[in-house]
């Protein structure tokens, strides 16, 4: 297709878009409509109608459907960002720590590190991702499957590489895997942002800990258990 047909049939495409309701509230956006959704759904799922929503939104009903078209396509969408966006997270830690000729030690643990940092400060969606997934069609479960599935096979990779490097002991990549995601998966349920222990803390403590318990030699400096 020529340059001006391209340009002509994204001026049809555009044109054929609908306005946006005109009961919506001054600069509501998708994100607003996936916040104000995470706030509802992370107290269940079953629990919120689409009128909560609304409500919580200040708008009309109708109005949500410009954005979405169902209560299941938000929770599939408040899914899929969170499972994308840790994804990418992970291939990016290990990017930079390739490129950086880090150990795999350290590779492993910034990833817990930046993992749990991403978790806390997703708590929501890592929340409804953890409990609500389930909610879903199972068709719309499988297509899923696949950031999160990319997600655990970098920490797999990297415990592999680091067992084939001699950092790691010899153990069972996948199970040391599932056990540091054991670890994280109900992080969101606990974690208290009024307590204690600020964000950064906590992922010392889980990043140190969890890389310690499979290190070659545990009793490096560099995997002292932190304090305090």
């Amino acid at each position: 297709m020529s340059t001006t047909r391209q340009a002509r049939a994204h001026a049809r495409s555009a044109d054929s878009q609908p306005a946006p309701p005109p009961d919506l509230a001054p600069g509501t956006r998708i994100d607003e409509v996936i916040e104000a959704a995470e706030r509802l759904f992370v107290r269940g799922y079953r629990r919120s109608s689409v009128r909560d929503l609304a409500a919580e939104l200040g708008i009309r009903v109708s109005s949500l459907y410009y954005y979405f078209p169902s209560k299941d396509a938000i929770l599939e969408t408040i899914i899929r960002r969170h499972l994308e966006d840790i994804r990418d997270l992970a291939r990016s830690v290990v990017a930079r720590g390739t490129a950086g000729g880090w150990p795999y030690r350290e590779i492993l643990r910034t990833l817990i590190a930046e993992s749990v940092l991403f978790l806390i400060r997703d708590r929501r969606a890592a929340e409804i991702s953890a409990t609500q997934t389930r909610e879903l069609p199972e068709a719309v479960q499988e297509q899923l499957k696949p950031p999160l599935k990319e997600y655990e096979y970098t920490y797999i990779d990297v415990i592999r590489r680091g067992i084939e490097a001699g950092e790691f002991i010899e153990t069972d990549p996948f199970m040391a895997a599932y056990i540091i995601f054991g670890a994280q998966v109900r992080l969101s349920a606990w974690y208290d942002p009024e307590g204690r222990l600020s964000p950064e803390e906590v992922a010392r403590i889980y990043s140190t800990l969890l890389t310690r318990a499979i290190a070659r030699n545990p009793d490096d400096p560099a995997f002292a258990p932190p304090q305090g």
